[in-house]
């Protein structure tokens, strides 16, 4: 689990190889459950979606969209539903399907609504001084009791904040 320099929220560490190697395994198997808020400029048009797109990285780790039979492409699969909004923003919640480097910045911004304070991926403003991304939840099993556990971190931004 990996979270960009200027994404906030929950992360997780193992204290073990073997409890590493079985988390590993759960994200390998898209069995790790993940829910992240972003506060995006304007509002898309549609309440709630899902963003299938396959996604390229060069030498520079920049990130874009690509045609699906390019093949180094990966795919990436972002589901999302406006929280609030109003005429400049919106706050959107996402679960991820897969986890590939910056799917839910790359797939906002293709949305017409990049998350504020991105300007690698077409965000006007700044005005938190971060990008607004934030990991609020993470649901997997436990390495040791196998007990599903989830951790939450509250948003920082948002209609309440």
């Amino acid at each position: 689990h990996r979270l960009g320099r200027e994404t906030s929220g929950g992360m997780i560490f193992a204290k073990h190889k073997h409890h590493k190697e079985y988390l590993q395994e759960q994200f390998a198997a898209r069995e790790v459950h993940r829910i992240y808020h972003a506060l995006v400029e304007g509002e898309p048009e549609e309440r709630a979606g899902t963003i299938q797109e396959w996604l390229l990285e060069d030498k520079f780790l920049r990130v874009k969209a690509v045609n699906k039979r390019n093949p180094n492409a990966r795919e990436a699969i972002t589901h999302w539903n406006v929280v609030d909004s109003d005429e400049s923003a919106s706050l959107i919640q996402l679960t991820i399907e897969t986890g590939r480097r910056h799917q839910i910045r790359v797939g906002l911004a293709n949305l017409g609504c990049p998350v504020i304070g991105d300007k690698q991926h077409g965000a006007r403003g700044n005005p938190i001084g971060r990008i607004a991304l934030h990991a609020t939840s993470l649901e997997f099993l436990h390495p040791e009791t196998d007990d599903p556990v989830r951790f939450e971190a509250p948003i920082p931004f948002g209609p309440e904040n």
